[in-house]
């Protein structure tokens, strides 16, 4: 299932095996929703989906797609750490902004 690190899991897994299939598991929650939850019960029913063809899968981008969206997510990244300061709420990151405070409240 789609939580976490799985697409790390599956591509340590994908030399190994023929084929690495991520759930979606928001997807799948909803398609078997069982009273009894346990992990052998979970895998009997994902390898039941999978074989009647009703397992929603995720899509796992290749090699060169991740490549591709690595300065995309650093983009991102900086404009999620700007935030903040464009909120109007000042976030002391400067060492110097630091060393001020600190002698400020002696």
């Amino acid at each position: 299932e789609a939580t976490g690190n799985a697409i790390a899991v599956a591509e340590r897994l994908r030399p190994h095996v023929g084929r690495v299939i991520v759930a979606n598991a928001r997807e799948v929650r909803l398609i078997a929703q069982a009273k009894i939850k346990t992990d052998k019960i979970d895998a009997a029913v994902l390898a039941q989906l999978h074989a009647s063809g009703f397992l929603p899968e995720v899509w796992i981008p290749d090699a060169p797609t991740k490549v591709l969206r690595r300065p995309v997510a650093g983009f991102y990244a900086a404009v999620d750490t700007r935030s903040p300061a464009s909120e109007g709420i000042l976030v002391p990151w400067n060492s110097s902004f630091r060393r001020r405070s600190k002698s400020t409240l002696k």
